[in-house]
């Protein structure tokens, strides 16, 4: 565990980790749907109001999404979360 000077809150490394494995897989997803789908940055950012040079930057600089740009981009593609449980290989 790790305390921030700024804040004083105190961050869990393995729960931080966690989070930014599970951003980083829906940011992941979300290209991917980009990509199939076809359509321009210019026309998704127009349609969900966030500007195409911030969702350009993200795709092709690997920077993380937040959640309201997540929300947005699951809303035009009309997809959902969905999360399941998976059995790990027993080594």
């Amino acid at each position: 565990m790790t305390q921030t000077e700024e804040t004083g809150a105190i961050r869990c490394r393995p729960g931080y980790t966690m989070k930014m494995k599970l951003k980083n897989k829906l940011y992941r997803l979300i290209v991917r749907e980009y990509y199939r789908q076809g359509i321009p940055w210019q026309k998704v950012g127009r349609v969900i109001g966030i500007p195409a040079e911030r969702l350009e930057e993200m795709a092709t600089q690997n920077k993380l999404l937040n959640w309201y740009i997540l929300d947005r981009l699951l809303h035009f593609y009309h997809k959902q979360i969905e999360i399941r449980l998976v059995d790990l290989d027993k080594d």
